[in-house]
C-alpha cells in the first residue's frame, strides 16, 4: 500500500453492525487526513502504540499526534489499553488502540 492509498480507505466499522456502519460514515467527513495517518499506523502494529511510537513512526512532530490522539479518543474511535511503556526518557506512556 502505497501513502497515497492510506488516505482513500474509509473510515473503520465494526463488520456486520448497522449502528457501527452508521456511526463511521457519520465521522468520516470530521476525520482528518492526519487522524487517518495516526489511526492507520496504530492499527498496522496491531499492539497499539503510544504517542511517542506514532511521532517516530510516521515523523510527527509531537504536539501534532498528541492533538490528534486527543481528537479521536473525543471521537470515539480510539481507547486507552490500560498499559504503559517506557518513552526514551524512561517515562510511562499510555497505549492506545482502535476502536
Amino acid at each position: 500500500m502505497n501513502q497515497l492509498d492510506l488516505f482513500d480507505e474509509p473510515t473503520p466499522y465494526a463488520r456486520g453492525s448497522a449502528t457501527s456502519r452508521a456511526a463511521a460514515e457519520s465521522v468520516e467527513p470530521k476525520v482528518t487526513r492526519q487522524e487517518k495517518e495516526v489511526m492507520a499506523y496504530i492499527r498496522s502494529r496491531g499492539d497499539g502504540a503510544a504517542c511517542f511510537e506514532i511521532e517516530k513512526g510516521i515523523a510527527m512532530k509531537h504536539e501534532t499526534a498528541s492533538a490528534r490522539i486527543t481528537g479521536l479518543h473525543k471521537k470515539g474511535m480510539l481507547r486507552r489499553t490500560g498499559e504503559k511503556r517506557k518513552t526514551l526518557a524512561g517515562n510511562p506512556a499510555d497505549v492506545h488502540v482502535a476502536m
